[in-house]
This record gives C-alpha cells, sequence and structure tokens, in this order.
C-alpha cells in the first residue's frame, strides 16, 4: 500500500520548508514564519527521529520489510513513546539510535536512499533535517496539487498554531486529539503502523 505515513508527523518540524514565504507577506505572517523557523532549529533531533521512521514504513514498498524479530523491537521502542505527551531532544536522539540498531545495512542504505530522493523532489530542500524533505502530511515536494502542497489548506492550518507552546512536542503521541486536523490524520496513520508491526511481531 502506497503511504504518505504520518507524515504530518514533521510537517511541525518543516513548517519553514513547507510554507513557501508568500509575496507581499505582513509583518505578523513573516513573525510567525521566524518562530517556526526557529522551532525547527531547536527540534532538529525529533525531524531526524521522525524521518528515520518514516523511512522504516517505507520499507515495505522498497522491498526490504521488516521482519518478526525487528518488528518486535521497535514495537518495543515505539510504544512507550506514544504514551509520552512530550519529547526531549536527548530522548529523541536516543530514540534514533535505537532504531538504527534495529536495522540492517541494508535497510539502512535504503531508508538513506529514499530520503536523499525526497529531498531531490522539493528541489535540494531538507538538508540534515533527516525529514525527507517531506511537506505537510508527507506529502513529496514539487507539486501543488498533491495534499499539503505549498499554499494549500494544511499550510495555513499550521500558520494558526504558535509554535511557542509546542516545545517538546512529541508527533508520536497517541493520548490525545491533536490540535489540528492534518496532525490528526498523522496520528492515524501513525497508529495504524504501529499495529502492523504488532502483528507481524506476533
Amino acid at each position: 500500500m502506497k503511504r504518505t505515513l504520518f507524515f504530518a508527523l514533521t510537517s511541525l518540524a518543516l513548517v519553514g520548508m513547507a510554507c513557501a514565504q508568500p509575496p507581499n507577506m505582513t509583518p505578523e505572517m513573516r513573525k510567525r514564519m521566524e518562530a517556526w523557523t526557529k522551532f525547527r532549529d531547536q527540534h532538529k533531533n525529533t525531524q531526524q527521529l521522525s524521518g528515520l521512521v518514516r523511512g522504516m514504513a517505507r520499507l515495505q514498498e522498497e522491498g526490504k520489510p521488516l521482519d518478526a524479530k525487528q518488528s518486535k523491537a521497535v514495537v518495543a521502542i515505539l510504544e512507550p513513546l506514544s504514551k509520552k505527551p512530550k519529547l526531549t531532544q536527548d530522548d529523541a536522539r536516543k530514540t534514533q539510535m535505537a532504531l538504527q540498531k534495529t536495522l540492517t545495512a541494508a535497510q539502512l542504505n535504503t531508508i538513506s536512499r529514499a530520503r536523499t530522493q525526497d529531498r531531490q523532489r522539493m528541489g535540494g530542500g531538507g538538508g540534515n533535517s533527516g525529514g525527507g524533505g517531506a511537506r505537510p502530511n508527507g506529502a513529496p515536494g514539487g507539486g501543488n496539487n498533491r495534499p499539503g502542497g505549498a499554499g494549500g489548506g494544511q499550510g495555513r492550518g499550521m500558520m494558526d498554531l504558535d509554535p511557542a507552546k509546542l516545545k517538546d512536542y512529541n508527533p508520536f503521541y497517541t493520548g490525545a486529539k491533536p490540535a489540528a486536523s492534518f496532525l490528526e490524520r498523522g496520528q492515524n496513520e501513525f497508529k495504524q503502523f504501529l499495529a502492523e508491526l504488532k502483528k507481524k511481531a506476533k
């Protein structure tokens, strides 16, 4: 099944790239964009972790799916994370390292290639963010008609959120309804991914 998995997960972290600056920005809009850029810079480990998990979800499509043992190990890492309202940068870094240890060299290379391709699709964006150049809801860049393309309603929804209230935001938390509909879709897709891993781990 072709996925756009959660990838509202990185929507908040990558909002500075997802929402291209429109012409004739008001001072208020410019201030909000600067706030989101600061947020993104302060949550780089969360971006990298989200990019890794997104890549893991894509392994099935790439012909290198997680086996039962790997799935069990990944569930043991991600399920506790889904119950934590907050995610510090130190915890994000440690979680990323733990997940990487569950993967083979071939799987890690596949994820790396996929993330590079995503960045290339959006014109080289993404830098070292680890987010794979995702736009809101995980759609690759380069197509305004794709879900979450620049200028869409989801982008405006993000800009209505206050990044100052999202310190240590945990995109994997499933214990409460997210503040925006595109994040709720991402949450549901993450739940589905986790359920699939649990099924495979049995």
